[in-house]
């Protein structure tokens, strides 16, 4: 395993994996600001060989390995920690290619983890009505003392502690983050919860904007207060006035393909699918 110690390095892989025509099988579509992230807190490594280029980021308790594959088996190192791959396709249209990777993956000892489905709430299309819907959410919230507001810096650690005891998340979808990330997240207000009259933490959310608009990360609720208050509710529509106030059109999120009922609350308050699906597989 050898590091990824630049940006210029990163290309120069790629080149070269374009050059030995390793095209059946890529899910690497890291953006120029990841490579520069990973590379400058030297958590990226990699292995060039004849089936392939792989790619490894140190997320903490697991890496995440992105693939660019030829048609050659794959050949994959053992490591000391669990080791994920995503593999994103639209409903319906997975590629031979992927279904191949797959196959060889099992055989080298991962199982499917999760499958998640991708959601798309465009609240820019419905404004007044989400503007509404968000005011009456918080009167009802503020009947039990309760308000939607933004962590500060004093609020990390319980952020990250709420976030950690949820068992409806999945752990190996936490990417790493030094503490001057989250207090940077902090700082953009990227961490939007739920605090009671005592300004205890009741519920929380983590968010980031990119590109193409608003990617939620994960919500977490605290046991008393899971299912109650419409707490959920109200944080949705707090995020999409966030969206509206910055002319921002989409919102993404995922969810658990086979929950049915999160789909459907999810369809009612304004999200609908995308189509892409996402499975993730673990050694």
């Amino acid at each position: 395993m050898e590091r990824v110690e630049s940006w210029e390095k990163y290309k120069n892989l790629l080149r070269e994996a374009k050059r030995r025509g390793f095209n059946r099988f890529i899910n690497n579509f890291l953006d120029a600001d990841a490579v520069r992230r990973y590379v400058r807190l030297d958590r990226m490594e990699y292995e060039l060989d004849g089936s392939g280029l792989y790619i490894y980021t140190d997320e903490g308790p697991y890496y995440r390995l992105y693939l660019q594959c030829g048609e050659r088996a794959i050949g994959l190192a053992e490591r000391e920690k669990p080791v994920l791959v995503r593999n994103v396709y639209r409903e319906g249209n997975k590629s031979t290619g992927q279904q191949e990777v797959e196959e060889q993956l099992q055989g080298r000892g991962f199982s499917l983890y999760s499958r998640s489905a991708q959601i798309l709430a465009t609240p820019m299309e419905d404004r007044e009505n989400v503007l509404e819907k968000l005011r009456k959410a918080e009167r009802f919230l503020g009947r039990f003392g309760l308000k939607v507001t933004y962590a500060d810096s004093s609020q990390i650690e319980a952020v990250f502690r709420l976030r950690d005891s949820e068992a409806d998340l999945k752990p190996y979808h936490f990417s790493y983050e030094t503490l001057e990330e989250k207090q940077q997240a902090v700082e953009k207000g990227y961490f939007r919860c739920v605090v009671n009259a005592q300004n205890d933490l009741c519920a929380a959310q983590q968010f980031r904007v990119e590109r193409n608009g608003i990617q939620g990360n994960w919500l977490a609720v605290e046991k008393d207060y899971k299912g109650k208050y419409g707490i959920g509710a109200a944080m949705a529509y707090h995020s999409f006035a966030y969206a509206i106030e910055r002319n921002i059109g989409n919102y993404f999120g995922w969810l658990e393909k086979d929950n049915e009922k999160s789909l459907r609350y999810h369809q009612s308050i304004g999200y609908r699918l995308t189509g892409k699906v996402a499975e993730d597989w673990v050694r």
